[in-house]
């Protein structure tokens, strides 16, 4: 039985899909999130990232964790919450894809 050996060659960049899963992230939200602030290597066909341009984006969107909360001041029990426009007090917000009003009772 002949079994191919383990890469031992070090990636110094990675397709679009590998850098996605380096980052934990899916594709679609790498290309949307990641994609526009870091660089390419395009040839042909081919598009692979650098790996220090994943570790600098990384570093770069990432948030100290301080006593007190988050240093970009989001608090670490008080999640971001997102609030739709016209859903304040004594509004009702309509379901996602209609323009039907959402009722709990």
């Amino acid at each position: 039985m002949n079994r191919a050996a383990p890469r031992t060659v070090p990636r110094i960049a990675l397709s679009y899909a590998e850098a996605a899963e380096a980052l934990g992230m899916g594709q679609t939200s790498f290309e949307k999130y990641v994609l526009p602030d870091v660089k390419v290597i395009y040839r042909g066909k081919l598009r692979l990232v650098p790996v220090p341009e994943l570790e600098r984006w990384a570093d770069q969107n990432a948030d100290r964790v301080l006593a007190e909360g988050v240093e970009s001041g989001r608090q670490l029990d008080a999640p971001a919450r997102h609030t739709p426009p016209g859903a304040g007090a004594g509004s009702r917000a309509t379901s996602p894809g209609t323009d039907r009003k959402v009722c709990d009772g």
